[in-house]
């Protein structure tokens, strides 16, 4: 395989371990120096793959943050190669959404605001039945959802980063701990993949500073979001439900992880590799924020002891979040 191999067989998954071979092949041509390898195709060439750290549900992008996280030559082979498998329509449409351009006509939303605008859009209404990530395809075919899309892409404030990042942050950390209904608590498999893309952001927009790089990554953290967020039925959010959380006075991250590192077996959800990336994410963006560790706190002493397990796949009997019955299609499904 060569570069131009590479390209015009970007998304064929038939080409795993030929780009795996591919990549391996390119770290001993730049001997060992990883960081340039990722730098040549991330940021260089005739089609710089960094959009295309969307695809796969964000996967690609979540290995690269580790590889920097780890300091891993090997993370970096797998990242490239799993951004080259991944390559899809919704890389093609964050891009497509930087080439339009267009002025943010709400400059002073939150992302939280925008979501709820979001919430009650007919324009999505009908287009997912039950939840899911695999209703993507439903939202990106649709012609009206997709120019909706657009619209919210642009809706995001993205003047200053690093407060957008903590918005960002705050809003994940809802999605995940505060859609479930009143006293039923429920953790959505998929929301929670919203805090690891901040995570991401945290690690790699020091690696990538341009302006391009940065408001490409950001956006393409954005895009991730709005669409989990419709895929999973649109579930209001209700702040409140982490705030009231009680938690002792001069409660410490030592405190909330003391029932983990005094297990003496690895069982239920300590064994689950989500569940402890969930709360790792939560102390580390937590610890980056003095000023709201506490939200933070109590989000991660609420999932410790009402987790039991991930919703959001659409199985049969499972719990659900707190939807609205406007956001679901009129076939006999209600928001129970």
């Amino acid at each position: 395989m060569n570069d131009e191999d590479l390209y015009e067989h970007l998304g064929d998954i038939s080409y795993q371990e030929t780009f795996i071979n591919y990549f391996d092949l390119k770290l001993a041509q730049f001997d060992g120096d990883w960081k340039a390898m990722l730098a040549q195709y991330f940021l260089q060439g005739p089609q710089p793959l960094l959009s295309g750290l969307v695809g796969g549900f964000g996967h690609p992008l979540i290995l690269l943050a580790d590889t920097f996280e780890l300091q891993s030559p090997d993370l970096a082979v797998e990242a490239l190669a799993l951004t080259a498998i991944d390559y899809n329509d919704l890389c093609k449409f964050l891009l497509l959404s930087l080439s339009v351009g267009g002025a943010n006509p709400n400059p002073t939303l939150s992302p939280q605001h925008i979501l709820s605008k979001i919430r009650t859009d007919q324009r999505f209404n009908g287009l997912v039945t039950i939840p899911g990530v695999q209703n993507m395809t439903n939202v990106l075919s649709n012609l009206q959802a997709r120019t909706a899309l657009m619209e919210y892409m642009y809706m995001l404030n993205i003047s200053h980063l690093p407060d957008l990042i903590s918005e960002l942050a705050d809003l994940a950390l809802l999605l995940l701990s505060a859609t479930h209904k009143p006293d039923e608590p429920a953790f959505d498999f998929y929301l929670n993949h919203t805090l690891t893309f901040v995570y991401c952001l945290q690690l790699l927009l020091p690696v990538y500073p341009d302006t391009e790089s940065s408001i490409l990554l950001v956006r393409g953290v954005w895009l991730l979001t709005i669409l989990i967020y419709i895929t999973q039925l649109r579930p209001t959010i209700t702040p409140s439900f982490v705030e009231d959380v009680e938690v002792g006075e001069g409660i410490s991250w030592e405190d909330v992880f003391r029932e983990f590192q005094e297990s003496k077996s690895s069982e239920g959800k300590y064994l689950d590799p989500h569940f402890l990336r969930a709360m790792r994410n939560l102390m580390e963006l937590g610890k980056m924020r003095e000023e709201r560790e506490v939200f933070y706190l109590k989000a991660a002493e609420k999932l410790k002891t009402q987790w039991s397990e991930w919703i959001g796949f659409g199985k049969e009997g499972e719990a659900k979040l707190n939807i609205s019955s406007s956001a679901l299609p009129n076939i006999g499904l209600r928001a129970e």
